[in-house]
């Protein structure tokens, strides 16, 4: 697949539906790469859904080493948690866009819950 900053702005046209939102404190590590940092984020929720580990209920955490950080190699980590507090499944296309306002909007990641549009009943960290 082939990103592109016009593919970017088109998945974080829509930031609206948040119910709650923190950004996480700390050292300060910013991607130095966005576009490889958006295609190991792409790779490893696309790879969760293919092998069909995303939980129905309860959390899912997606964790993948990229070198694109300064400083050198470093663990990236992000969470998607059911809490409609039904049984469902999320796709690829929605956890990515999750995922992606928790990374774009905070520099060190941080913790959203939506109930309401797309995202409704999901908290991605």
């Amino acid at each position: 697949m082939k990103f592109t900053i016009l593919s970017a702005a088109t998945v974080l046209a829509g930031l609206l539906g948040t119910a709650s939102a923190r950004c996480f404190n700390g050292n300060r590590r910013v991607p130095a790469n966005h576009g490889d940092t958006l295609a190991t984020l792409l790779v490893a929720a696309g790879n969760a859904e293919a092998q069909g580990t995303y939980a129905s209920t309860g959390n899912y955490w997606l964790s993948t080493t990229i070198d694109n950080f300064a400083g050198g190699t470093t663990c990236l980590s992000f969470g998607v948690e059911n809490v409609s507090g039904h049984y469902r499944d999320i796709t690829t296309a929605v956890a990515v866009e999750g995922l992606l306002r928790e990374w774009v909007g905070c520099g060190n990641g941080g913790k959203s819950e939506y109930h309401d549009g797309s995202l409704h009943g999901w908290r991605f960290m």
